[in-house]
């Protein structure tokens, strides 16, 4: 049996669909489990007493978290 080779344009054709759903799975799979690790942090922050404060950078999918308490006279 004799193989086919392909094109350049068939390569392109096989990889870059397979590259875009690779990069959007992790792109999902980081989103994901950004929130799931928020809502733990959040979680523990109301159950301290306090507020939790996020700041969510979309374009690297990063954040900041702080726990802010008040203090009541």
């Amino acid at each position: 049996m004799k193989l086919k080779k392909l094109t350049i344009k068939q390569r392109l054709l096989v990889v870059l669909p397979l590259t875009f759903v690779v990069i959007a799975f992790l792109m999902v799979s980081n989103y994901y489990f950004n929130y799931q690790e928020i809502k733990a942090l959040s979680d523990g922050c109301y159950g301290k007493g306090g507020y939790p404060l996020v700041e969510r950078d979309l374009g690297v999918f990063n954040y900041s978290f702080s726990c802010k308490f008040e203090i009541i006279d």
